[in-house]
Parts: structure tokens; sequence; C-alpha cells
């Protein structure tokens, strides 16, 4: 086990590539491996900073990427020319997918994957140099998934809103209940029989907690890698929080069976008891993992206030869609957040 501070730094640490550094023998096979990253979060392919950003990681890895089967998935309606992704990563398949959205570029990457291990990466995430060799490396007998460490790139609140996102904020390897489909590997006896739910929205917000909750319920826990570093992009804060805050409430709503799920359930007050909730599990994971806080302890007040504020926005984002409906409705791209229309099921 490595303390937060340790793994910080060796997400900016430049690693030497040369030959004299490479290991004796990579802890896969890199031919037993599939990395899959989705081109939805980099949708605008005229302005592809973040998405090269991306790619150019996933090429200067220490692992030997180029030796594994590489699969990149845009959308089928997309203009412009993709050979420049090809330029990065000679021989990756290019997968084009019709009705684009997140998790189906993930069940996708299920379906056409031939690897012993499946990789889930993102166009707006930026990869440790060795990021993969950790990750692929933390697996062990009776390991079926690990998942590797992610940071906001430095931005307002970028800190805090790691503790509010929970998965995000750890400060040591070990077993855990979460994951995040950007920051994931997993064996082949586990991404075979399992699916993302595609029917919540074009960025799908809820079915990791759904899949989450249904590994957990089969026995099968999560492996998280510290040393496992990547950078997410950062996002727009208003418009992100906001819409979190619609994605929470909104999940509970439709899987009544997911711890709290009750919260939201509550006449009128079902908003403010589900972000009220929230606030309490990230005071909580900050309490317990304030030596591992940016400045230490000394600033466990300060990320209290600061959590304190990125909830309201939340809230808002909460209340907005429990009772503002007409205007999420006719904003839905904007939340990205579908109303209750979700097939029951079979």
């Amino acid at each position: 086990m490595i303390p937060m501070a340790t793994a910080a730094s060796a997400c900016s640490t430049k690693v030497d590539q040369s030959a004299d550094s490479k290991p004796a023998a990579w802890p896969v096979e890199p031919r037993r491996v599939t990395i899959a990253i989705e081109g939805w979060n980099a949708a605008n392919l005229q302005r592809r900073d973040v998405f090269r950003r991306a790619l150019d990681s996933l090429r200067e890895q220490t692992f030997p990427v180029l030796g594994c089967e590489i699969l990149v998935i845009v959308d089928a309606n997309a203009q412009g020319d993709f050979r420049w992704i090809e330029d990065i990563l000679p021989g990756a398949r290019i997968l084009r997918l019709d009705a684009f959205t997140y998790y189906r570029c993930k069940n996708q990457a299920m379906r056409q994957a031939d690897g012993d291990y499946l990789v889930l990466a993102d166009s707006d995430v930026e990869y440790d140099p060795r990021w993969l060799e950790h990750l692929l490396g933390a697996f062990a007998p009776g390991v079926d998934i690990v998942a590797g460490r992610t940071r906001y790139e430095p931005g307002l609140f970028s800190e805090t809103m790691m503790v509010c996102d929970g998965g995000m904020f750890r400060g040591e390897s070990g077993l855990t209940h979460g994951f995040f489909a950007h920051n994931v590997a997993m064996r082949a006896s586990t991404y075979r029989h399992v699916r993302f739910d595609e029917t919540l929205g074009k960025s799908g917000g809820g079915a990791v907690e759904q899949l989450r909750d249904l590994l957990h319920q089969r026995g099968i826990r999560t492996w998280f890698c510290s040393e496992a570093c990547a950078r997410h992009h950062y996002p727009g804060f208003l418009k992100t929080r906001l819409r979190l805050g619609a994605y929470r409430y909104r999940t509970l709503r439709m899987f009544p069976e997911m711890r709290g799920a009750w919260l939201a359930r509550v006449p009128l007050a079902g908003p403010v008891l589900v972000t009220g909730g929230a606030l309490a599990r990230a005071w909580v994971r900050a309490v317990r993992q304030r030596r591992f806080l940016p400045g230490g302890a000394a600033r466990l007040p300060v990320f209290l206030v600061t959590v304190a504020c990125v909830e309201t926005v939340d809230l808002l984002g909460a209340c907005a869609y429990a009772w503002a409906p007409d205007i999420v409705q006719s904003r839905v791209d904007w939340f990205d957040v579908p109303m209750d229309t979700r097939a029951p099921s079979s």
C-alpha cells in the first residue's frame, strides 16, 4: 500500500522509457490485452487537442501498448478523417458506432474485445507513463477487476470535487466497492458476462453504479491500485455539478434497490435528502482521509466548507430535475438527464 502523496508524485513523474528501464517480464503479455478508448468525450473531432493528449499518453506508456489489441470507438455520424488516430496508435481498429452514447461505447468494447484482459480508457483522460503497467500488475489470483486512481486537472474546486465524487479520492491500494469506466481493467471472465445499462442518457449517469452493485452481489470486488494514475480533463464547473446533482437524484429514483434510494422517494424533500446524504458521506471521506488532503489535515476545515459549496450546486441540479421537469426536458441536451422512460426489466 502506498500513501496518496506518493501516488500523486508518481502521477507527475516522467519515466525513463529506454530499453534499460524495461522490466524483465511484463505482468501480462501484451497480446493478451485489449485497450478500448471511447471517442464520446471528444465528439468534436475538429478540436481534438484533449483527445490527442489522451492518445499520446497511451502511446507513451512503458507497457508496450502497440503490442496490444487497440479499439477506438467513434460516432458513426461524425464528420472528419480518423486517420490521425492511427498515426498516433498504429494498428488501432477504428469502430464506428450508431446511436453514439458513452456506455454504448463501453458495451461495444466488451463485445468486440478479444483479449484476456480489457482495459477501458477515455478520450478526455491523460494517463501516467506507468499507468498500464501498474494496472495490469495489480491482477492477482482472485482479482477480477482493477481500478486506477484518477484526479481532476487543476481548476476551481478540483480537489474538493474529488472528495465529493468519492471513488477519485482514496489514499492507498486495497479492495473497494467502486470503479470508474475510464480507468479500469477487467478479466475476460467478467467483461464478457456484464454490460452497462444503455438507456440512461447520453453520458449514462447511474449505469456504473448499477453495475458496481451487480458485481458486488455476485461477490466480485474491485482492487484499487493507487499507483495507476490518471488525470481527468477538468470540465466546466457549473454545468457539470448541476448535471451530476440531477444524475444522483435520478439514479436513485430509477433504481429503488440501490442503497439510500428511499431518500429520493420522499415527496418534495427528496432532492434535499439525497444531496444531504451525499454531503454527509463526502464529509466522512474528508475526515477519514484528512492526512492525504492537499496541505494535510490542517486544511480539513477549508475542505468541509468547499465540499458544502459544491454540494449546494449539486442540490440545485437535483431540485431542477425533481421540481421543474419541463425545464429539464426542454434543456435535455444541456442537462443530459432523460426523464424516467427506462423500459421495465424483463
